[in-house]
Formats: structure tokens, sequence, C-alpha cells
């Protein structure tokens, strides 16, 4: 039926003929316009686009006026709105749809800090020895884990072996007697650790060993000519020594106790002239450092000796257990307080903290990685 205004053929008429015939005014002209029915497919892609679409719509309807502000800012060197901008990036990139877990923290290094994924994750291009040390009671197959290095076994001498009777991390550890034992790898420039890495392990005293040093690890050619992590009396000590000078010589205090689970980080964050560019963590908390002899901007040997871990000039043998030992190069995995890790390291990618004022300002560009 016509639903026209004006004669037909006029230039007053405008409306539909038949639901296909349109006649219309168009600025300064007349048109008339066929019109062909569009047939309404619906699809499974465009019921998912539809569905996500919904979704995005709904997502920024919740967001607080502050938000939408901060979106509409972000929007402008595009020329568009941040209501354009914000269903753009969701539709590229949806957040992951479960419960958002917003850390109370005041900013990006606290929430780092304090909940470094990192360290959780482990094991990746950078971990250049990962000792989760399972296996059977007794063995001597010690294998080395880590992505990034993937060292092989390590030899173990004398009696160095893993036991079930005390672990950190189930089912096992390795234990040392103190008299002889302890494990190594030949040289490898993994063990050239420049100006940024982190050694962190579990340990366990058997003996104290205020009484006697101990040997935590070590790259070794002779007692003139290495770098060491250890124990000294009451303290945690580092030496580097070259040609029997020592080029930085380092320690905090600590009075362990026996049949006691410490955790042992040791972290170098740059090469600044400071100690602020060392941590010796225990426990997850910072201890003072204490230099006696050197530079702190010394840098880390080149030595062409093997990687030692129970043992110390020679003689000062590891007393105890140790369990999830990693060696990572280029990462400083904590340079604040943290709280020990409560699970083995896994292969979990690297994941990103960050404070929800973060989450809030750059919307899904943060929670993209944001460590649920």
């Amino acid at each position: 039926m016509a639903k026209t205004v004006g004669p037909l053929m006029s230039l007053d008429a405008h409306g539909t003929v038949a639901g296909n015939l349109t006649f219309s005014k168009r600025k300064t002209c007349k048109q008339v316009r066929f019109q062909k029915k569009q047939t309404d497919v619906i699809t499974t892609d465009r019921t998912t686009v539809r569905e996500k679409f919904a979704e995005a719509v709904a997502a920024w309807n919740i967001l607080s006026d502050n938000d939408k502000a901060t979106w509409n800012i972000n929007a402008r060197p595009y020329r568009i709105t941040g209501y354009n901008l914000y269903i753009k990036e969701y539709m590229l990139t949806p957040p992951v749809p479960i419960e958002i877990d917003y850390m109370e923290y005041a900013n990006d290094g606290a929430a780092q800090a304090a909940y470094v994924t990192d360290a959780d994750a482990g094991n990746n291009a950078n971990t250049k020895l990962l000792l989760p040390y399972t296996g059977t009671n007794g063995s001597q197959v010690i294998p080395d884990t880590s992505v990034g290095g993937a060292h092989g076994n390590a030899t173990a001498v004398a009696h160095a072996q893993l036991s079930t009777a005390e672990y950190k991390f189930s089912p096992s550890s390795l234990l040392l007697d103190g008299v002889d034992d302890y494990i190594w790898w030949p040289d490898s420039d993994d063990w050239a650790l420049g100006y940024v890495f982190t050694i962190a392990k579990w340990i366990r005293f058997n003996t104290d060993p205020s009484a006697v040093g101990m040997g935590f690890i070590a790259q070794v050619v002779d007692a003139n000519n290495r770098w060491a992590l250890f124990t000294a009396g009451n303290e945690v000590a580092f030496h580097i020594r070259d040609t029997g000078n020592y080029l930085l010589a380092f320690w905090v205090g600590k009075d362990f106790a026996v049949d006691t689970w410490y955790h042992i980080e040791f972290v170098r964050i740059d090469g600044g002239n400071s100690s602020t560019s060392w941590r010796i963590f225990i426990n997850g908390i910072s201890q003072t450092l204490t230099k006696s002899q050197g530079a702190w901007n010394t840098p880390m040997p080149t030595i062409a000796g093997p990687l030692e871990i129970g043992k110390h000039d020679g003689a000062n043998f590891f007393d105890g257990h140790m369990d999830e030992i990693n060696v990572t190069k280029g990462k400083a995995l904590h340079t604040a307080n943290f709280t020990p890790p409560t699970s083995p390291y896994s292969t979990t990618p690297d994941l990103q903290c960050y404070s929800e004022n973060t989450i809030k300002t750059q919307g899904n560009y943060s929670l993209k990685t944001i460590a649920l």
C-alpha cells in the first residue's frame, strides 16, 4: 500500500510505496531509492560478537565516574570518546572474567615488593640453576631443572644425597654431613652473574653454624680466586677475592638456630657503589649490610672454576639440609621485604603486579597481566 505525501511523481512527494520505493528530499534535490530488505541471518560468530559487545557495554556502565573520565583523557589523542576506546580495547582483549583482587597497595613498587610473581613463577629463561631436590631417599642423582640453564645432574661428592627425613617442600631435600659432602657443576658462562642476579635457597642446620664456617654457594678456582656466600660465626658473609686480594667483603649478623628452616635470598640490584645495590634477606627480611673490604660496585668476576654448593674455602662444609636452590641471572627477584615462598617453583609464565590505582587508571592494559 502506498504511503506517500503529495503527488507520486511530483517534487513534493515523500514516503514509501509498497515497502520498496522511497521518495525523499536530500539537501537541494529529490530522490527515489529502491530499498532491498535485509535478511537477518543469525550466525554463531555474530552471536559471539554481540554477546561480547554486550559484556563490554555492561562493563563500561559499572565504571566509576573517575574511571570514565580517565578513559576520556586517554582517548583524546585518537579523537574518539573514552567509551569508544574502552569498547574497542574490551573487544580486542577482554579482561579475564573472574573476580579481580585489587591489591590495596599505594603504588606499583609496593605491589611488586609484597607480591612478586616473578619469584613465584620462578623457572624462566633467567633461571640458570634450579634444584628442587626431589627424588628417592639416599639418591645422589640431583638434576638441574632450570629452563635457562639446564646443566644436567650435579656431581655429588662423598655422601651428598637426597633425604626424605627433612624437607621444606615434599618429598625430599639435599642432605650434607658437614665433613666432606658437597655438590658441583663445571664452569659455565651462566655463573658469570653480572650486576643483577638473585640466589635463593632454603637451609636447615644440623649443628650450630657459629662454631664453624659453612659454605652455601661459591665459584672457585682456589682460595685466592673465588666468590662465595657462606656463614662465618654469627654472620652470613659474601666475598669476592682475586689473586689473594679482597675486592669486596661484607656481612650481616645472624644467630641461627639448629633444626629450623630459614629462607636465604642474596640479591644484587645494580652496579651502584653503595650498600643499597645489594640485599641479603633472611626469611624475607632485608638485613643491614656491613662492608669490611673493597668497593660496593666491584663487578662479579668471570672465574674459570666449578660452581660448588655446600662448601667454602676447601674445608668449611655445610652440615644440614638444603632445599629449592635457585640462581637467577639478570633479575633481582626482590628489592624490599617479602613473604618467603610457600610452594615450590613452577614453570608458570612471569606475571606482573599492579597497584589498585594503576588498575583503575589503565583499565584493560593492567588487567591483561594482573596476578590474581
